[in-house]
C-alpha cells in the first residue's frame, strides 16, 4: 500500500480525530468527511488493497441493528416528528462507526507496526492536555483565553467545550485510554522508546487530565472511570488485583466524601439533589414513552422534544423541564422501543465479551475497561447522543474491531485483484 493510499485511509481521518476530539467539533466533522472520501477511494481505487477475510462480529451486527431500528423508528413516527430528516442524520455516528471498521482494516495493511501510530497518539495526548489545561485556567481565571470568552461555568471545568457535562464524560473516556496506554505502553504495537512512552511524562499528563475530570463535577463520569479501573486486571493470573485496585478506589472515594466539602457538595447540595429528582422524572417519562409505543418507540431522538408534554399528560414531576433521559438505555427504550433497547444492550454486551476474550492482547486489555465505563456512565448521561463523545466512542470501537479481526483471521490476507 502506497503512502498516498495510507494517507487517505488512515492518516487524514485519524489526524483530524486526534486533533479535534477535545478541541473542536468542526475539526471532528472534517474527520467524518475524510472517512467518506476514504470509503469512496477504497471502493473505486484499491481493489487489490490488503484487507482481512470477511468478518462480522456480533457487536458489529448489533451496531447494524441500532442503525436499522433508529431508521425504522423515525419512519414509523414520521408525521409526529418536527424535523424527521435531522433525526435520521443524527444516526450518522453509528453509520461512520460501522464504516470505519472496514476503512481502518484496509488502512493498516498486512503490517500494523508500519502505521505511524506514534504521531497520532502524540497528537491526541497533546491536543487533549492543552484543552484540559486551558479549561482549568479558565475555571480559576473566569476567562477562557483560547476560546476568547468567559468560562462556561463558575465552578466546573469544561476544557475547550461550552458544556461541562460533555467535557466531563468525554475526558473520562480519554483517561481510561490513557491509563490503559500507560500500563501497556511497552507492548502496544511494539512502540519504541520516546517521550510518548516515558512513564514520568505520561503520569504528569494523567494527573492533569484527572484534575479536569474531577473538577468537571460529572458524577457519572467519575463513577465510570473509578469502577472501570479494576477491569484493567481481568486477565489470566491477575484476577487477585481486582480487589487490590477496587478497595483503594472505594476507600479514597469514601474519604473524599467524608472530609472534602466540595465532594459533599457535589452529591448533597440542594442543586445536585434537585438534579437527581429531575433525572428521575426524565426516567419515568422515558418509560411512559416506551409504554405508548413499545416495539419501536416514539422515534430516535424524539423523546427530548416530547418529554415535557409526556410529563404534563402523565402528571410527572418537573413538567417544565424538557430534555433527554440522561441514560443511554432509557433514551433508546423511549425513542426506538424494545427492539432498539435490545440492540443497544447487546452492542455493549457483545463488545465487552469480544474484548474480554482478547484480554491477552494489549488492545483487549485497554478497551475492555472502556466498554465497562461506557455502560456505567451511560446510566447517568446520554453519552451516545452527544456528538463530541460519539466521535471518540465509535473510533475506539472501530479500531478495537480491526485488531480483533487480525487475531480472528490469523493475520492479514491480500484479496485477489
Amino acid at each position: 500500500m502506497t503512502t498516498h493510499q495510507k494517507f487517505i485511509l488512515f492518516y487524514a481521518p485519524t489526524a483530524f480525530l486526534a486533533l479535534g476530539t477535545f478541541t473542536s467539533i468542526s475539526i471532528c466533522s472534517v474527520h467524518h468527511i475524510a472517512l467518506f472520501v476514504a470509503a469512496i477511494a477504497l471502493a473505486y481505487c484499491w481493489k487489490d488493497s490488503l484487507t482481512p477475510a470477511p468478518f462480522f462480529s456480533l457487536s458489529t451486527l448489533t451496531l447494524v441493528g441500532i442503525l436499522l431500528t433508529g431508521i425504522l423508528s423515525v419512519g414509523l413516527n414520521w408525521g409526529e416528528i418536527l424535523h424527521p430528516w435531522r433525526h435520521l442524520f443524527a444516526l450518522k455516528y453509528f453509520f461512520f462507526g460501522l464504516l470505519s471498521v472496514f476503512i481502518y482494516a484496509a488502512a493498516v495493511g498486512h503490517e500494523i507496526s508500519k502505521i505511524k501510530w506514534k504521531g497520532m497518539i502524540a497528537l491526541f495526548i497533546i491536543a487533549t492536555t492543552i484543552a484540559t489545561l486551558s479549561g482549568l485556567l479558565a475555571l480559576y481565571s473566569g476567562h477562557h483565553f483560547l476560546r476568547m470568552k468567559a468560562a462556561c461555568h463558575p465552578s466546573r471545568a469544561c476544557g475547550m467545550y461550552g458544556m461541562y457535562m460533555t467535557y466531563g464524560y468525554g475526558i473520562q473516556f480519554f483517561m481510561i485510554l490513557l491509563t490503559g496506554f500507560i500500563l501497556e505502553r511497552k507492548k502496544f504495537l511494539s512502540l519504541k522508546e520516546s517521550w510518548i512512552t516515558n512513564g514520568y511524562i505520561l503520569t504528569g499528563v494523567w494527573l492533569i487530565n484527572l484534575a479536569g475530570l474531577l473538577l468537571s463535577g460529572a458524577r457519572g463520569a467519575i463513577f465510570g472511570f473509578c469502577f472501570s479501573l479494576p477491569f484493567f486486571f481481568i486477565r489470566r493470573g491477575e484476577r487477585r488485583y481486582i480487589v487490590m485496585v477496587l478497595l483503594p478506589v472505594l476507600l479514597l472515594m469514601a474519604a473524599a466524601f467524608t472530609f472534602s466539602p466540595k465532594v459533599k457538595e457535589m452529591f448533597l447540595s440542594f442543586e445536585r439533589l434537585k438534579s437527581n429528582s429531575i433525572r428521575i422524572s426524565q426516567a419515568v417519562a422515558a418509560i411512559e414513552a416506551f409504554k405508548s409505543s413499545p416495539l419501536l418507540g416514539i422515534g430516535y431522538k424524539n423523546f427530548e422534544p416530547n418529554s415535557a408534554k409526556i410529563k404534563i399528560e402523565k402528571g410527572i414531576e418537573f413538567p417544565e423541564f424538557a430534555g433527554h433521559a440522561h441514560n443511554n438505555f432509557l433514551e433508546h427504550l423511549a425513542g426506538t422501543g424494545a427492539l432498539g433497547f435490545l440492540m443497544l444492550f447487546l452492542f455493549h454486551l457483545f463488545w465487552a465479551i469480544e474484548c474480554y476474550r482478547a484480554r491477552n492482547s494489549s488492545v483487549g486489555r485497554m478497551v475492555f475497561p472502556f466498554v465497562v465505563a461506557l455502560a456505567i456512565s451511560g446510566l447517568f448521561q446520554y453519552t451516545m447522543g452527544d456528538g463530541e463523545n460519539m466521535f471518540l466512542i465509535m473510533a475506539v470501537y472501530a479500531w478495537s474491531q480491526v485488531f480483533m479481526m487480525v487475531n480472528a483471521n490469523g493475520g492479514w490476507k491480500k484479496n485477489a485483484a
